[in-house]
């Protein structure tokens, strides 16, 4: 059930406020969606279509979405597109 509480919709850079409250849930890493043409995220939650749904009640276009979990310790983001069954692009920074 989508948590609503958990999300945070960032429209700026992100203080260190967000980063902790949206770690709150998994602890270690954090699930983003971006919205790459609004430049946008949101963060937080136990599941990516979370964000997704809150970046799509915003406005957002699904073929602009883009998930990521963050682990914000060692900078480490894998990224893949938000797209059932079907990854698009997987790159690891």
């Amino acid at each position: 059930m989508l948590d609503r509480e958990s999300i945070i919709i960032i429209r700026e850079r992100a203080t260190l406020e967000q980063v902790e409250r949206i770690l709150e849930t998994l602890r270690v890493y954090i699930k983003v969606v971006v919205d790459i043409e609004r430049r946008i995220l949101a963060g937080g939650g136990e599941k990516h279509a979370w964000c997704e749904a809150v970046l799509l009640e915003d406005g957002s276009r699904q073929s602009n979405i883009w998930g990521a979990n963050w682990t914000p310790f060692n900078q480490l983001s894998i990224t893949n597109r938000l797209s059932i069954f079907v990854p698009v692009k997987i790159t690891a920074r």
